[in-house]
């Protein structure tokens, strides 16, 4: 049985395509049916609550607990991309984004790795060629993207448009774009289990079934206009899908998640295209070959109807050393950048809660 296909993904992006495309693995402890593990910590509530919920489980009711939640999957989809495009790979490498430098270009941080993408407040700081970032033509277009008029976006940060980005700073007239991909991973609590949101984490937990599902939003897609008629918006659409696809094939080869939570797949990777009206066609996963071959055919088409090009476009943006000084600490002002001893430098707080997440 063949996988995913260009011709559904270019279907998926027309008027009442598919809307969604579902990708659900069954995954267990990589120490055996026995063996806990340590599920993913509630943000705010301390290290000792682990986030429990109550979810439809065969029907029924049942006690589970978030292994990876939403935000840890899509993170992962972006470190894969971005490792791609470290790589230099013939594909990925040409995907365009912005990046922010301080200490002269020893700390580099992307869009890829910052909170709000586009619009983190590091970007909306810094200065390309010695004047404001936010008055750079090319910048400047891309905060002025909306729903009905991303090619701007699309052409210098397409994992704004792909993962979500709010441009938070602008009390009127804000940027909002959803993201267009989702995903967690949760585990079926055997019978007898703790059901206290804050069972101690560091204990881990057992499982009876682990279940990573993914879901990537062809509604949303279709939100997307890129000022280029009908042929080309589409074209457009599915270069975005075909770039998420290629970041969620690398994600899902790396069973990477944290400390004391080694997993394994106890059968193959599934898609679940929807095709309306309840439904379905089921198809077998794509491999890391098959996503980046979508996403060149994709990159060629929207060449052809769009006229957009990906050829590693990169927006360089040096860093406000004042507001990197101030986030580091705590976010209190600074007159001035605190220099910081070898050894006793500490990684911004969006570096630093990523890092947090990931353990």
């Amino acid at each position: 049985m063949s996988s995913f296909s260009y011709q559904q993904l270019t279907a998926a992006c027309q008027a009442g395509g598919a809307s969604t495309l579902t990708v659900s693995t069954e995954l267990a402890p990589a120490g055996g049916p026995h063996a806990a593990i340590s599920p993913a910590h509630r943000a705010g509530r301390g290290p000792s609550a682990v986030a429990q919920e109550t979810r439809l489980i065969d029907g029924k009711p049942t006690a589970t607990v978030v292994v990876d939640d939403n935000q840890r999957q899509v993170q992962r989809v972006e470190a894969a991309v971005l490792q791609g495009i470290r790589d230099q790979h013939p594909v990925l490498g040409r995907v365009p984004h912005i990046e922010v430098s301080y200490e002269g270009g020893r700390l580099v941080y992307t869009d890829l790795e910052l909170p709000q993408r586009i619009f983190d407040g590091h970007f909306l700081t810094g200065s390309i060629d010695g004047k404001p970032a936010i008055a750079h033509p090319r910048y400047r277009e891309a905060r002025e993207a909306t729903p009905e008029n991303a090619r701007a976006l699309l052409a210098l940060s397409p994992g704004s448009l792909a993962f979500g980005a709010i441009d938070a700073a602008r009390g009127t007239g804000q940027s909002r774009f959803r993201g267009v991909l989702s995903g967690e991973i949760i585990g079926v609590l055997v019978d007898g289990a703790p059901t206290d949101s804050r069972v101690a984490a560091d204990s881990g937990v057992c499982c009876s079934r682990i279940i990573r599902t993914q879901v990537l939003s062809f509604a949303a897609v279709r939100q997307l206009r890129f000022d280029c008629g009908p042929a080309g918006d589409e074209a457009g659409r599915a270069l975005l899908a075909a770039y998420a696809l290629a970041g969620l094939a690398r994600a899902n080869a790396e069973l990477s998640i944290r400390a004391n939570c080694d997993l394994v797949e106890t059968g193959p990777t599934t898609l679940k295209l929807d095709a309306r009206d309840g439904e379905f066609v089921e198809l077998p996963a794509l491999s890391i070959d098959e996503a980046d071959e979508l996403l060149e055919r994709a990159l060629v088409q929207a060449y052809r109807e769009a006229d957009i090009t990906w050829r590693g476009q990169v927006l360089a943006v040096t860093g406000n050393a004042a507001a990197y000084a101030a986030a580091q600490n705590g976010g209190a002002p600074q007159d001035k950048p605190v220099a910081h001893a070898p050894g006793r430098f500490r990684l911004p707080h969006f570096i630093e809660s990523r890092l947090s997440a990931a353990r």
